[in-house]
């Protein structure tokens, strides 16, 4: 018999096991009217019983017999091919902040590689963009042909300018029709100062032989050069150890510039001068020998 039917069967026979009831008595102290709450009571709980579903059947939602729901197909990734033109920075040389003096030579190079489809010809350049160019030339082409996936170094040859300073100049790869491939490369230096100081000291003394009466009054030229701006104290001093022109000579930036004595020379003989640096070096520098024959 279907459940359904046999479940219609057992409300029936409660309901008339409830009417009969009715009918029969319970025993004292019990009236109809408990009696009858009883059985209605008992009717609704097993009514309650019947609505629920046993526990182990499983639920529509976890019917096993469910199939699970088809994967979802997947959009495959979309291919892109390189570009002609592309390229990417890989290395260089003289790093950044790299020091020089004054008027060095400077050969930087970087190194690029081919990341694109096209080769590259000889009209691929670097361009000079802005800057300190120092000397430079404005463009540098490629020295020949670059296939995709080779790298190619291009140097630029330069001057480290004459002023202490950083100085720093930027370039550009372009392709053979001019358009950027790397916008931004560049150069920076810095160009040291030595210490002021007095770099030689040339002395001449006129005439440097004499013939002739004494006293004669020679003359003495030191040209003193200088590595930049400053100011120079010197004195002369004689081959008798006699120091006489205590004097200074400030000079706006490197250079040369002469000083001058005179001293009557009254001893016959060989004799020199000499000039001391007393300020910046602490030094003798340069030297002039003058011969004297003193006739009546």
């Amino acid at each position: 018999m279907p459940q359904k039917k046999q479940t219609i069967s057992i409300i029936l026979i409660i309901l008339l096991s409830f009417t009969l009831a009715c009918r029969i008595s319970f025993g004292p102290g019990r009236s109809d009217g408990m009696n009858q709450e009883t059985a209605v009571a008992a009717t609704l709980k097993a009514l309650r019983m019947e609505d629920k579903p046993p526990k182990d059947e499983p639920s529509a939602a976890q019917n096993p017999t469910d199939e699970p729901p088809a994967p979802t197909d997947k959009t495959p990734p979309t291919q892109t091919s390189k570009p002609c033109n592309h390229a990417v920075f890989i290395s260089e040389t003289i790093p950044d902040d790299s020091e020089f003096d004054a008027g060095d030579p400077i050969n930087k190079s970087w190194r690029f590689k081919n990341m694109g489809t096209c080769t590259w010809n000889t009209d691929y350049k670097l361009v000079f963009k802005s800057g300190d160019q120092m000397g430079a030339p404005a463009q540098k082409p490629i020295s020949g042909t670059v296939a995709p996936g080779e790298t190619v170094d291009i140097s630029v040859s330069m001057t480290a300018p004459a002023a202490p300073g950083t100085y720093q100049g930027y370039w550009k790869l372009v392709d053979d029709e001019g358009e950027n491939l790397i916008n931004n490369v560049w150069v920076k230096i810095k160009v040291t100062s030595d210490p002021f100081a007095v770099t030689s000291v040339s002395i001449t003394a006129i005439p440097p032989v004499f013939v002739g009466p004494c006293p004669f009054p020679f003359t003495f030229n030191a040209d003193i050069t200088v590595n930049g701006p400053g100011t120079v104290a010197y004195f002369w001093e004689r081959e008798d150890s006699g120091q006489f022109g205590h004097a200074s000579v400030t000079f706006a930036s490197a250079g040369t510039k002469t000083v001058s004595t005179v001293w009557p020379q009254i001893i016959p003989g060989a004799h020199w001068m000499k000039v001391y640096i007393d300020e910046p070096n602490h030094q003798y520098l340069g030297k002039a020998d003058y011969t004297v024959t003193c006739i009546p």
